[in-house]
């Protein structure tokens, strides 16, 4: 599914509503699952899938590009901003 954070954002507390409500939700994914997929797919309570198709996982990745030399810097963003206390 192709859509931005805030569209994927809406689309799951829509889902989360409706699974709150003891409704189930199922997926068919015709074009096979992909990281971007998986927030609305892990909602779902079965997953059937195109037989031609599959699951693509890479998993997510964080790494940090601040230099050793500069992280025993600490900085206060809360208080450079005008009406922040």
């Amino acid at each position: 599914m192709r859509a931005s954070l805030s569209k994927f954002g809406e689309i799951y507390d829509a889902l989360k509503r409706f699974k709150e409500a003891n409704k189930k939700i199922y997926v068919y994914a015709d074009q096979g699952i992909s990281n971007a997929d998986y927030l609305l797919v892990s909602m779902a309570d079965e997953i059937y899938l195109n037989e031609y198709t599959g699951i693509d996982l890479a998993g997510l990745r964080l790494k940090s590009h601040i230099f050793p030399r500069f992280a025993r810097y600490s900085l206060d963003c809360s208080r450079s901003l005008p009406g922040r206390t």
